[in-house]
């Protein structure tokens, strides 16, 4: 949230003047690939679910800041603080209704159909793996990466790698 607020008020109000570009480039885009690393050191977090979501944040805040820099966010967005503020936080990219240029919420039936789906591949995933962990499975086992220290390089971003990642997610 507050870096929604960051951006709207001296990237979005300011686009197009060396104020945004230098506040995208210089501190929005640093700061949150920097701090947290320094939260996982600092916390000494050794779970690698809580590792994995640290990593997201930073991905996603440089993504919404070029946005905003370059001027591609969905016009209805940027019309109040309030709507980047959702499209700024959400995971999923919202529809806007392009009569009022308000956030038109999905229907009751969508949500629930689209949860039950969320669940039930979730849990058949969780299921499947704890009968199979117990035989030292991994789903993708040409995965490079060496789980024994923290460490951050392109080898972080293999595809066999971000599966089991995501596989072993629902193991915490």
């Amino acid at each position: 949230m507050l870096c929604a607020i960051l951006n709207y008020q001296f990237i979005v109000t300011k686009r197009g003047s060396g104020v945004s570009y230098f506040f995208g480039w210089a501190v929005m885009i640093p700061l949150s690939c920097w701090i947290p690393f320094h939260i996982i050191e600092f916390y000494n977090l050794q779970n690698s679910s809580l590792k994995t979501i640290s990593s997201i944040v930073p991905i996603s805040v440089v993504f919404r800041t070029l946005e905003a820099m370059y001027n591609t966010p969905p016009p209805q967005v940027e019309n109040s603080l309030m709507h980047y503020m959702i499209y700024y936080t959400a995971g999923s990219h919202h529809i806007w209704d392009k009569k009022t240029n308000t956030y038109a919420p999905p229907s009751l039936q969508h949500m629930a159909l689209t949860s039950f789906k969320l669940i039930y591949y979730f849990f058949a995933v969780c299921l499947s793996l704890s009968f199979l962990l117990h035989y030292n499975f991994i789903p993708f086992p040409q995965s490079p990466v060496q789980l024994e220290d923290f460490h951050f390089g392109l080898e972080m971003l293999n595809p066999y790698h971000l599966a089991n990642g995501y596989c072993f997610a629902g193991k915490f």
